[in-house]
């Protein structure tokens, strides 16, 4: 292929970047000229889907070549499969996770992810982690020294926030997404955020029932309703204070019936909602609303969508005008790590 006309190598360099991977592992096993202009990229991008998937990579990683794992920026992990339609289910239906985990193949299941992140948080950029059997992200227990995109879906993704035994620091974070399978946030969330992100400019919250009293402690941050030290159920520390960056606040409502604040008791969908918008006119606060976020097949699909874009260097999930999760268009198939752990392409 040295001999190969430069025409010809752009059309085989396109195409094997536009198949998830498969054309430019092959070519890179067959052909010393594309391993070379390749090995640049390789693992530069990564999504995993499936416990298979985690552990072979967990495996992959482990061996001595650690320019495999130098490369590393960008990071998806999904319990599930994306699929890119929504699916219809039984009301009540489980969404699909693959198996139960016995307490042994979770604790195994949570060493694999802490053996990747080991490897790969001193270059990571970005992160999106979509795995509801995680019960909270203690895993993060490593220095992140240029992380500025995190994303988590998981049953308590705030439980390493708050945790005084858990001293994480993000000290690159820009952009986080939280979006919690649980019904109460805990207090001062923006106390702890400005001290574990204190450069963060994006903040995107999903999921929470309660979703009222972040808005309430949001509203004392920015000034526009006064602070109570009385309060101690609620803000227990100090007040509520924002990083001095934050840019945008995202907050999208689902599709719930109630909310049940800690406060105010029981409240319709219509009144948390009506509450929502007041806080959010004229401010750095977005509102969104629609489908209940952070389950199912097709949540995964967006979600890996999102971080395409933002691996593009596009807006992602950060770009407000009034475009909503289903009405985004499907991107190419991109970097996919296949069930025998083969290397990524560009």
């Amino acid at each position: 292929m040295n001999r190969c006309p430069v025409e010809i190598m752009d059309v085989i360099m396109e195409l094997a970047c536009a198949d998830g991977g498969s054309t430019g592992r092959a070519l890179s096993l067959v052909s010393k000229l594309v391993s070379e202009v390749s090995r640049p990229y390789i693992l530069n991008s990564i999504a995993l889907y499936g416990i298979n998937q985690v552990e072979r990579f967990s495996t992959f990683i482990s061996t001595p070549d650690k320019t495999r794992t130098s490369r590393v920026r960008h990071l998806f992990i999904s319990r599930i499969r994306p699929h890119k339609e929504p699916r219809k289910r039984i009301p009540g239906q489980r969404y699909p996770s693959g198996f139960s985990l016995t307490i042994t193949d979770q604790s195994n299941y949570r060493r694999q992810w802490m053996n990747i992140f080991h490897a790969v948080s001193p270059t990571l950029i970005s992160l999106v982690v979509i795995d509801e059997d995680i019960p909270n992200m203690q895993i993060l227990g490593h220095d992140w020294p240029v992380l500025e995109d995190l994303s988590l879906s998981v049953d308590s993704p705030i439980n390493w926030v708050q945790s005084r035994e858990f001293p994480v620091q993000l000290p690159a974070l820009k952009r986080l997404t939280l979006i919690a399978h649980i019904a109460d946030p805990f207090p001062s969330f923006f106390h702890h955020a400005c001290l574990t992100f204190p450069n963060l400019t994006h903040l995107r919250l999903s999921g929470f029932e309660d979703i009222l009293c972040f808005a309430e402690d949001l509203s004392v941050a920015l000034g526009q309703r006064e602070y109570d030290p009385q309060s101690i159920t609620r803000w227990p520390n100090s007040k509520p204070s924002l990083p001095q960056n934050i840019q945008c606040v995202s907050i999208h409502v689902g599709k719930q019936a109630y909310f049940r604040p800690r406060i105010a008791g029981w409240r319709s969908r219509a009144e948390v909602v009506a509450d929502l918008r007041e806080l959010a006119y004229g401010g750095i606060i977005t509102l969104t609303e629609g489908e209940r976020e952070g389950r199912g097949e097709f949540f995964v699909f967006m979600m890996r969508k999102h971080w395409l874009e933002c691996v593009n260097g596009l807006e992602g999930p950060w770009n407000f005008g009034g475009r909503h999760m289903t009405a985004i268009d499907p991107l190419p198939e991109a970097v996919v790590v296949e069930d025998n752990v083969a290397s990524a392409s560009t």
